[in-house]
């Protein structure tokens, strides 16, 4: 792990230096009052240097540093938002082409999460250490290749990498969060899609969304395509058993275009990004869907060391004996019940600060979590479960 950021760190830093000499041939004389004149693949390596300094700023333990890197980011944002903003005109085509125009993303249904937005960490993330380093590997390894290949050329016969992946296991495991903190950690956008996002009503506009979707992602380049709950749009259209499930005709239109959709995306030189879909039901997929994903990634329940480095994150003055005696009563919760859980348990002692009969009740701190409060929140919610 550790030498695969060594090396993305090398690449992106080489990256960064040719983006920045390319800028500094072009300058700023070149921007008109209406349009930037602006060939596709340099606003691509604008965009691309601008990923890879803000990855350098991510991983730089150098406060100096840190500040050279903001400085040099600020100003090819900068750039690049006038860009945006203005359209750009092609080399070929001489005509003005919109480039993130609201319209465009409005049309095409994608919503972008920038990696800088995304408040979960790679490191925050508890347990699934198998699930974590299987998923920093399909990601890196594209970029980890290409580095090596500039040096060994007979790297170019390897078998080109996976883009796709799929994450199952049961629900409350923490399949989104994993895949919010690796595009923070490796600095890739996400375009998160659900069925309201392309199904309409008219006869052949959802058809129409797809395409609009996977078009504009191919001018993306550089992103994940993250589809959560798949099964829900992918579901088998005949069981082991010999029955076969009703399916409207709207529903095989929408499996048809979408396929074929992504297979023309994953074919596409221009698209460098990744497509992972995250299901709690892998057996209800549709085989024609499922065989599209060459990485399969399962994401379970906490283990017992999990559970218990969970709650010493949110109780550190607990003794080891308590932490290791919840961490046994909490076998079979999955995060999203511990997560609640910990929440019915610091209520007990807000509650319990409230009755206080007291005037001084407002300015005295609430008391830490106790072993008490949380064992009473895991019968109650053992007993709603039931």
């Amino acid at each position: 792990m550790e030498t695969l950021l060594s090396r993305k760190r090398q690449s992106a830093m080489e990256s960064a230096r040719q983006g920045l000499a390319l800028c500094r041939q072009w300058g700023e004389a070149k921007f008109d009052p209406v349009y930037a004149h602006v060939s596709q693949a340099t606003l691509a390596k604008i965009s691309q240097t601008c990923e890879d300094i803000q990855f350098l700023l991510h991983s730089e333990a150098d406060a100096s540093l840190k500040e050279v890197y903001v400085s040099i980011l600020n100003t090819f944002r900068q750039i690049f938002a006038r860009v945006e903003t203005r359209g750009l005109q092609g080399e070929q085509s001489g005509e003005p082409i919109r480039v993130g125009s609201s319209s465009e993303k409005e049309e095409s249904g994608m919503s972008f999460l920038h990696p800088s937005e995304i408040s979960v960490s790679w490191e925050s993330i508890i347990g699934n250490e198998v699930a974590k380093e299987k998923i920093a590997e399909a990601l890196l390894y594209p970029e980890y290749l290409a580095c090596l290949s500039q040096y060994d050329h007979t790297l170019s016969h390897f078998p080109l990498p996976s883009s796709t992946i799929l994450l199952y296991g049961p629900p409350g495991t923490g399949k989104t969060m994993l895949v919010k903190a690796a595009a923070k950690a490796f600095q890739f956008p996400i375009c998160n899609v659900t069925a309201a996002d392309f199904l309409s009503k008219w006869l052949g506009e959802t058809e129409k969304c797809i395409r609009q979707l996977f078009q504009a992602l191919k001018r993306t380049s550089r992103c994940i395509l993250f589809m959560d709950e798949v099964d829900s749009i992918f579901s088998v259209r005949a069981r082991a058993d010999g029955t076969n499930t009703v399916e409207s005709e709207v529903g095989r239109r929408v499996k048809t275009e979408f396929l074929i959709c992504l297979q023309e995306l994953l074919d596409s030189k221009e698209f460098s990004g990744y497509f992972i879909a995250a299901t709690n039901l892998p057996e209800e997929i549709d085989p024609a869907f499922l065989r599209r994903f060459d990485v399969r990634i399962s994401v379970d329940l906490p283990s017992r060391k999990a559970r218990r480095q969970f709650l010493q994150v949110k109780a550190p003055e607990m003794s080891d004996e308590d932490l290791e005696n919840l961490a046994v009563k909490l076998h079979g919760q999955n995060y999203a019940g511990m997560e609640t859980i910990w929440r019915a348990a610091q209520l007990r002692t807000v509650r319990e600060h409230i009755q206080e009969p007291t005037h001084e009740n407002t300015s005295k701190k609430l008391r830490p979590v106790q072993l008490h409060d949380i064992e009473i929140a895991i019968k109650q919610y053992v007993a709603i479960c039931q």
